[in-house]
């Protein structure tokens, strides 16, 4: 595969600060490369999404169950026509104002304490975009408009291979070929898209550190089973970067209906049976955590909280849930 043309939203931050978070967030407030900010887009914006085809792009290391997220992509995304691709096709669709395509995008962060310290610190992030060009610019470059952040949870052994990566080709070719993401799967996504899409339809892009606790959520788990995914359940250790299994029995004071199930398992309740109704997530984002729960009937989130330098989780994020 040549990656030589592929370039994504690929972002290198140096950040200068005693408080990284809040200077993390000041910067992208103010600029939206990152797309961590909530925004509200015109109409004018989501009419030319609607207008053009969007493409997926797949992974290739993912082969043995692309024809599932393709058909539960297929299913949910109705705001477009929708072709698939494989990343090899990258410039082709990324530079005509006729496509909006989803892929994956990562950022890379050079943490320093004063102006003249030494970087002490790196923080890499891996999301799923989804981007649509509204117009061209000079020298022919297009307007891009970054439509969603959807952060993605790779294992300990493809976040090493990022961190160690030499230039933006190589951490590319990581994503597309070798990365395994704990919270990519067809039930995952097809959540992850279906809250997408109630966003845009209300012009919306939900912020990375946004809160959201719906009114109805104590009624929704007093009703349903809360299905966790057993691929979520890891601890991580940093230098070097390892992971294992959380031993914590992290549901001990959860007062409600759970389940924890294999991908395979997630997949036969909410595709096959088409019964389940609250998915839950947590995602590792470099330092942060960020715990949801979706409700996939009515296709929104009942609850997402982001945690800042917090990272692993643990017994008191599910307790108090309620």
């Amino acid at each position: 595969m040549d990656f030589k043309s592929f370039n994504p939203l690929l972002i290198l931050v140096i950040i200068i600060s005693n408080n990284s978070y809040s200077q993390v967030k000041k910067i992208d407030e103010s600029r939206d490369y990152l797309m961590t900010s909530r925004r509200q887009f015109s109409p004018e914006i989501i009419e030319k999404l609607k207008s053009t085809t969007t493409v997926f792009f797949l992974k290739e290391n993912t082969r043995s169950f692309n024809d599932s997220i393709k058909a539960v992509v297929k299913s949910v995304w109705d705001l477009s026509p929708i072709i698939f691709a494989d990343i090899d096709d990258y410039k082709k669709y990324s530079t005509d104002l006729k496509y909006s395509y989803f892929c994956i995008d990562a950022s890379w962060e050079l943490v320093k304490r004063g102006l003249f310290a030494e970087y002490f610190n790196s923080s890499m992030r891996v999301y799923l975009t989804l981007h649509v060009s509204t117009e061209v610019l000079k020298k022919g470059k297009l307007n891009s408009v970054g439509l969603c952040r959807i952060e993605l949870f790779p294992d300990a052994k493809t976040l090493q291979l990022l961190i160690d990566a030499a230039d933006w080709d190589a951490i590319n070719k990581i994503n597309y070929e070798n990365a395994v993401f704990h919270n990519w799967s067809p039930v995952f996504l097809k959540a992850q898209i279906e809250t997408l899409k109630s966003n845009l339809k209300n012009n919306r892009r939900i912020g990375l550190y946004e809160s959201i606790k719906s009114d109805s959520l104590t009624q929704f788990l007093l009703q349903d089973t809360l299905y966790v995914s057993k691929n979520l359940l890891f601890t991580f250790k940093d230098r070097p970067v390892r992971e294992k299994e959380n031993e914590e029995n992290l549901f001990k004071n959860y007062n409600y209906k759970y389940r924890i199930c294999t991908d395979a398992e997630l997949y036969d309740i909410f595709e096959i049976q088409k019964r389940g109704r609250l998915l839950f997530e947590y995602v590792k984002s470099s330092s942060d955590k960020i715990i949801i729960i979706y409700d996939m009937k009515n296709k929104n989130i009942l609850y997402r909280r982001h945690s800042p330098m917090s990272r692993n989780m643990t017994a008191k994020d599910i307790e108090i849930i309620e």
